[in-house]
């Protein structure tokens, strides 16, 4: 992964004189380049999904809920609204879980390795005038407008609306 660097580079200005103990004699322009690391590198965190138990699972999204979103199981539950049972890491396995040779030789069930990356995220949301424009041309919202009274300029339950059909 590389590192982004803030560099920051100084030219003399032409007809500009410059006194000798300010600005170093030679006849280049570029003065100094000054870098600055803008995050320090540091090796990638990474967790074994399938001996996970509830409290385990608590504790992470907690403590650490970049881990915890980066496990398949759990971002998929969050994204249907839904809470994350243990049992789930095993049934939805990414194709990253590793199975042991060494099981299947002796007939019983493979035993499931699956290691998961602690993953960056940036969330941003979208800018209320992206949301109006949508909005403005709803005629449950333009209905909902006009008799402000009925709903004592309170837009919860319309919005709770909008936001049930986004989600079909």
């Amino acid at each position: 992964m590389c590192l982004p660097v803030q560099s920051i580079s100084l030219k003399s200005m032409p007809g500009v004189s410059s006194s000798p103990a300010k600005m170093p004699s030679s006849r280049s322009e570029h003065l100094m380049t000054i870098s600055v690391p803008t995050f320090v590198e540091k090796a990638e965190a990474q967790i074994e999904v399938t001996s996970l138990n509830a409290s385990d699972i608590a504790s992470l999204k907690a403590y650490d809920p970049f881990m915890y979103y980066s496990i398949p199981a759990a971002r998929n539950a969050a994204m249907k609204g839904k809470e994350v049972e243990p049992s789930l890491f095993h049934a939805d396995a990414p194709s990253s879980c590793v199975s042991s040779n060494t099981e299947v030789r002796s007939r019983k069930a493979p035993k499931i390795s699956c290691q998961v990356t602690r993953q960056r995220r940036v969330s941003t949301e979208c800018h209320p005038d992206l949301l109006w424009g949508d909005m403005s041309r709803d005629p449950d919202f333009v209905e909902a407008m006009s008799r402000p009274s009925e709903y004592d300029y309170d837009f919860d339950d319309y919005f709770s609306s909008l936001l049930a059909k986004a989600v079909r």
